[in-house]
């Protein structure tokens, strides 16, 4: 089983409300939120925990799972129960959380906003820069590509 839990961001949260939804995650992730300079980063940092959360308690865990998080060698977080396997990513205003059973898992999403694209010409195969540089929306495509490349070395 899959599931995705997103949300889009727009405005700042400030006071009360935002003391709220900090306190909802353990102590070090909150130092690691607040260290965000930008309040945009700040808030989809939060967001994808508590999305996690959310997530967690919709199949029946506890959300107090994020506490034990872990972390690989390559500093991708874990979940302590084995079976369960989870990715956030965010850009722009959206944050997702994808929450798996049995199989790892990435995720990814990308801001479609114009680049140079020849910049990135050596990532692709030639296939691939051939599907970019023919379709009629090259950054589409581009991001299309970008995205399921992002999340299957998320999942690795």
């Amino acid at each position: 089983m899959l599931a995705i839990w997103y949300t889009h961001i727009t405005q700042q949260i400030t006071g009360a409300a935002w003391q709220n939804y900090l306190a909802q995650v353990p102590e070090e992730m909150q130092a690691k939120v607040m260290r965000f300079r930008r309040w945009e980063d700040a808030h989809l940092s939060l967001f994808g925990k508590l999305l996690l959360v959310k997530a967690l308690e919709d199949w029946g865990y506890s959300g107090e799972l994020i506490k034990s998080l872990t972390y690989s060698d390559y500093q991708r977080p874990e979940l302590s129960v084995a079976a369960l396997d989870f990715n956030i990513t965010h850009s722009g205003h959206v944050v997702a959380c994808a929450l798996t059973e049995g199989q790892k898992i990435g995720i990814d999403v990308e801001q479609n906003k114009p680049i140079e694209l020849d910049d990135f010409k050596n990532i692709w195969r030639a296939d691939e820069w051939t599907a970019i540089t023919t379709a009629a929306d090259k950054f589409a495509m581009f991001y299309h590509l970008w995205t399921c490349k992002e999340a299957v070395i998320k999942a690795d």
